[in-house]
C-alpha cells in the first residue's frame, strides 16, 4: 500500500499530469467538481496510469487529497 498527496484543477482541457515533485503530483481534470464527477475522473485516470486499485483516502471535496494505491 502507498498513499500519495494529489492537488486536483477541474474543467481542464484533458486529463494529465502538469507536475509531479516529491511530496505531491499536480493533476488536471478535464471532468467538472460537481456530483463527484472529478473525483471519479480522477479514480478512472489513476487506475489507468498505475493500473491498481485507487481510494480517495482524504478530501473528497477538496482539491488536494489524498489518495491510497493498492
Amino acid at each position: 500500500m502507498k498513499t500519495l498527496l494529489i492537488k486536483v484543477k477541474p474543467n481542464s482541457q484533458e486529463t494529465k499530469i502538469i507536475r509531479q515533485t516529491d511530496s505531491e503530483i499536480i493533476i488536471a481534470l478535464a471532468a467538472p467538481a460537481t456530483d463527484g464527477k472529478a473525483n471519479l475522473e480522477l479514480i478512472k485516470f489513476l487506475k489507468k496510469t498505475f493500473k491498481k486499485d485507487i481510494i480517495i483516502l482524504r478530501g473528497k471535496t477538496s482539491r488536494t487529497k489524498l489518495i491510497k494505491i493498492s
